[in-house]
């Protein structure tokens, strides 16, 4: 948060009731920043869903400003992993990647280096709730080697709780 004034108030984090799960006190302030962990006040973790993120700050004067953002929970990407952190795709080497998805979900998978997409995995895939995986042999779309370098497995998923992306680096060496 930035304020042109000093500014004292409160952050929290509100659930679909209106309840309060979670609340930050400031004092005469002109920038702050939070992290949320998911978990209440009490330390339990929040049900997945969509709260809304609300700093209410007060001026000297007393004029009051409010601003709210949405935040979506969503663990719907239970766990995205590499075998290995690194593997050689010209000395005939592979590397796997497997995710758990803990609700149903439309899934896309992609390799990317920086920005440029490598290859596509699944596009728009219907996936239950379960364990899945694949072999990725180090090659692009087209059949060829990709360079050394590293890579970045992005997954998107779509779920009755709204969108969600998890990514994992892997590391392509020369042989």
């Amino acid at each position: 948060m930035r304020a042109d004034e000093a500014i004292t108030g409160t952050a929290r984090v509100i659930d679909k009731l209106g309840a309060t799960i979670r609340r930050w006190s400031f004092t005469a302030t002109t920038v702050g920043d939070w992290t949320w962990n998911g978990r209440d006040s009490a330390g339990r973790t929040v049900a997945d869903g969509r709260y809304l993120f609300r700093v209410r700050g007060l001026d000297r004067a007393g004029n009051e400003t409010v601003r709210d953002l949405a935040v979506q929970v969503d663990r719907t990407i239970e766990s995205l992993t590499w075998n290995r952190p690194s593997f050689v795709p010209r000395s005939g080497q592979t590397d796997r990647f497997t995710m758990v998805l803990h609700r149903p979900a439309t899934v896309t998978v992609a390799i990317y280096q920086g920005t440029i997409l490598v290859r596509t995995i699944w596009r728009g895939r219907g996936l239950a709730t379960g364990s899945y995986g694949w072999t990725w042999n180090g090659r692009t779309s087209a059949g060829a080697f990709v360079k050394p370098g590293t890579y970045r497995i992005v997954v998107d998923a779509t779920s009755r709780i709204g969108p969600s992306r998890v990514s994992r680096n892997v590391t392509v060496k020369a042989p």
